[in-house]
């Protein structure tokens, strides 16, 4: 028979509840307000940037050609 005395521990879906709460909060901001579309472009324009670079040296250190071309290239695929 249970202990109608003992307490159980909720800090855990405490948490996960507060959590949930700030990544909503901050989707919201993201996809509802005109400052976070501005947000979520520049961090889109940030990653792409990034994405062609990291793609770029790579693809120039294992075939020997210039990293420019691939930069070239990676611009008019990502258009």
């Amino acid at each position: 028979m249970k202990n109608p005395f003992e307490k159980k521990d909720n800090s855990a879906v405490i948490f996960t509840v507060a959590i949930s709460a700030v990544a909503l909060g901050a989707l919201a901001y993201l996809f509802l307000t005109d400052q976070g579309q501005e947000t979520q472009e520049s961090v889109k324009h940030q990653f792409k940037d990034k994405a062609k670079e990291l793609s770029s040296n790579y693809l120039s250190n294992k075939t020997g050609v210039s990293k420019s071309f691939f930069k070239n290239l990676a611009d008019k695929i990502v258009k």
